[in-house]
């Protein structure tokens, strides 16, 4: 009887290994010494295993679904792997190779297809000066999208739009007498009615630029800065939201922002750009 079970188990176990190797996702990347790649997953990240220690990889912070990944050393020349396991039981194989300029610095894997966000045909210098002149111009475009509690505040001022970019400017209030530390700001897609919070249903969106971004808003204090999001679209189903959390602390703050804010997005025309 002993017998007959090890036998059975044995060929389960060879089954499920089976269609778990059939599942398999290969993806070939870039990755540079200087620069960050960052690789959103449509479920949490439940294991990775690097193939060299020509590689680093960890989780971004706040979120279970975002791996950043880098080269620990500069002009490799040898391909290397990393492996990444997720909640939803896929398996990806990555061969990473060095590029000191990588071609895709966001790769998004969703319903297995390979989406690449922050490609856009806009210089730096242009990406820089707009920016800079939306945080001088400092106007306030929007009067209804903001978030108040625990004697803090913050408030979407604008959202303009250039080839496809975003610019979001934020101002955050700080009107207690205890300094806000910034565990992080982050951008997302998330389902207007949540059954079930997962991974699955929030899409991270990664900022191309963040201008005069403060990891402290001191005590009785204002800090504003202007993030740059690549393009995206939302549906009627979805939300967008702006979300702030305070290191070692429960102040967080939430925004959400309707798909008609970003589609009635200013332009620059009116700007002036130096």
């Amino acid at each position: 009887m002993k017998t007959v079970f090890i036998i059975i188990f044995l060929f389960s176990f060879n089954y499920s290994g089976f269609t778990q190797q059939d599942s398999i996702k290969k993806i070939e990347m870039e990755v540079s010494h200087v620069k960050t790649v960052h690789v959103i997953f449509s479920s949490a990240i439940t294991y990775v295993d690097l193939g060299s220690s020509d590689i680093i990889a960890a989780k971004a912070p706040g979120v279970e679904n975002i791996l950043r990944v880098k080269s620990a050393v500069e002009n490799f020349t040898e391909a290397t792997n990393f492996t990444v396991i997720t909640e939803d039981g896929n398996f990806y194989s990555f061969v990473v190779r060095y590029n000191s300029k990588p071609k895709r610095l966001n790769i998004l894997l969703r319903d297995d297809n390979i989406l690449v966000e922050g490609e856009h045909d806009v210089s730096p210098a242009v990406v820089d000066k707009i920016t800079r002149a939306i945080y001088k111009n400092n106007q306030n475009d929007i009067k209804y999208l903001g978030c108040k509690r625990y004697a803090m505040q913050m408030l979407v001022k604008s959202i303009f739009v250039y080839k496809g970019l975003f610019f979001v400017h934020i101002v955050i209030k700080n009107n207690s007498n205890i300094p806000f530390d910034v565990e992080y700001i982050r951008f997302m897609i998330q389902e207007r009615r949540l059954i079930k919070r997962t991974a699955r249903q929030e899409i991270q969106v990664n900022t191309v630029k963040a201008f005069n971004e403060q990891r402290t808003i001191e005590e009785n204090s204002i800090a504003r800065a202007v993030y740059v999001l690549p393009k995206f679209t939302i549906s009627s189903d979805k939300i967008f939201i702006v979300q702030l959390i305070e290191k070692g602390g429960a102040r967080n703050l939430t925004i959400q922002i309707e798909s008609e804010d970003f589609y009635n997005a200013k332009t620059i025309e009116n700007l002036k750009l130096r």
